[in-house]
């Protein structure tokens, strides 16, 4: 049994509390206790969602079926791609970040958004230094909206 899935069949944590309270402990992990509005505003969104779904439920089975596949070193599939929400991102149950291109400083934190739009996918930004502390920052993001994972239209 995964630690996850461990702890929350040890506890009387309801499957939206623990899977909102995970999310926002990776989110605040990966991007900082700040969380940029941006990311806020679609963890919220991503939250209503799954609540309006049923999808907290569906979140916690697949955490516990990753992990497990994990702790088998199992060469299988080890992340749902068809899931590319942010929450499934930071929960590590995809390797697909569904934010925009952009890029973080792991050592110092700084979030830069690509302002341009030139660039639709993080792994096409060009290499940069981070402003604040010179270190090299890491470019990201997918730019999935979250209308195209939950089968709703978009929004414009």
């Amino acid at each position: 049994m995964s630690v996850i899935m461990a702890e929350l069949n040890n506890t009387d944590i309801p499957p939206k509390t623990f899977v909102r309270q995970m999310t926002f402990a990776k989110a605040r992990e990966k991007y900082g206790d700040k969380l940029h509005p941006a990311i806020e505003h679609l963890l919220e969104r991503e939250m209503a969602l799954l609540e309006g779904t049923g999808g907290f439920v569906q979140v916690a089975l697949l955490i516990n079926i990753i992990q497990g596949l994990k702790q088998k070193k199992s060469f299988g599939m080890n992340s749902i791609v068809a899931h590319a929400t942010l929450t499934t991102y930071l929960l590590e149950l995809t390797e697909i970040n569904p934010l925009p291109p952009h890029h973080l400083c792991k050592k110092c934190g700084r979030l830069d958004f690509d302002s341009s739009r030139i660039f639709s996918c993080g792994a096409d930004l060009p290499d940069k230094k981070c402003c604040m502390c010179g270190s090299d920052m890491i470019a990201d993001g997918f730019q999935v909206p979250i209308e195209t994972v939950f089968n709703f239209p978009l929004i414009k």
